[in-house]
């Protein structure tokens, strides 16, 4: 049985970790990114579907920006969903990458450098005769996760966080968390995404 319900368990988190490359495989983009670019992945595991939000100045020096969605998921005819949404920023592109590299984005690190804080404060219990520390975990099993690429001249950075939104709500004083979900809001609200 084990043997059986390993692999079905195993089977998203593996799927989830190609959709990215899958997705810009699609869009034929490479996986270079411009001298100033932002790419956020958000991943939804279960269903297979993985968004990308791209903002990128070109060798032109023009800033453009770009929103996709796919759902990994095969039609009838061997297709998958995928579809680029149009959007447009309420302020200047060259406005909204400042307002994003002042999220810290360039610094946050992978999310197990912080892993220590998403826990409760321990106790000091005895057991047997025994001081024993425990402290509370709470794991986000299902949920949205996501990648995220950026550069900007020479500093570059990438990192994944598992479920911020739903980490941020147990613990609001993570600082990592705190600037995540503020690219987030940024994000939602120059561009009327749902990200």
């Amino acid at each position: 049985m084990f043997k059986i319900l390993l692999p079905l368990l195993l089977f998203p988190l593996l799927l989830s970790a190609q959709l990215d490359k899958a997705l810009n495989k699609k869009i034929g983009i490479t996986e270079d990114l411009s001298s100033k670019e932002i790419r956020v992945y958000r991943k939804a595991d279960i269903i297979n579907f993985v968004s990308l939000f791209r903002l990128y100045q070109n060798d032109e020096l023009v800033w453009k920006s770009e929103y996709y969605e796919c759902h990994f998921i095969l039609q009838e005819d061997g297709s998958d969903d995928f579809r680029k949404i149009e959007i447009t920023s309420s302020k200047e592109l060259s406005y909204v990458w400042l307002e994003i590299l002042s999220s810290d984005i360039l610094y946050l690190p992978e999310q197990a450098v912080f892993k220590y804080k998403l826990r409760g404060k321990a106790k000091i219990k005895t057991m047997d005769g025994k001081y024993e520390s425990q402290a509370s975990i709470m794991a986000v099993l299902d949920g949205e996760s996501y990648a995220v690429q950026v550069r900007d001249g020479d500093k570059k950075n990438s990192f994944e966080y598992d479920n911020p939104k739903q980490y941020h709500k147990y613990y609001p004083q993570v600082d990592e968390l705190q600037s995540f979900i503020y690219l987030l809001k940024i994000l939602k609200k120059r561009f009327a995404i749902s990200i």
